[in-house]
């Protein structure tokens, strides 16, 4: 077996786990931990925790709207809290 052969199972292997674990849940009501990122912070800021990711997208682009930030000059992204685990997947 090659090494691409082997990234590219791996590669499948991933990507149907994270389609798998996403369909389990409800995203619409799981609560999440909205991060937004500027270019010149090392790291994101917690903006705080929401239900819905649609809830997690739209507090990201109020911050981003609120310091004026060019649509290309910031991101985010939304983890998925459970528990005690305060990342168990990323989305956007």
């Amino acid at each position: 077996m090659t090494a691409a052969s082997i990234v590219r199972i791996a590669t499948l292997a991933l990507g149907l786990g994270a389609i798998s674990c996403s369909k389990t849940r409800d995203l619409n009501t799981a609560e999440f931990d909205v991060y937004y990122f500027l270019p010149k912070e090392s790291q994101g800021r917690v903006l705080g925790t929401v239900t819905g990711l649609e809830a997690c997208g739209s507090l990201a682009w109020s911050q981003a709207r609120s310091d004026k930030a060019p649509a290309d000059s910031w991101s985010y992204v939304c983890c998925l809290v459970e528990a005690d685990n305060r990342c168990v997947e990323k989305h956007r």
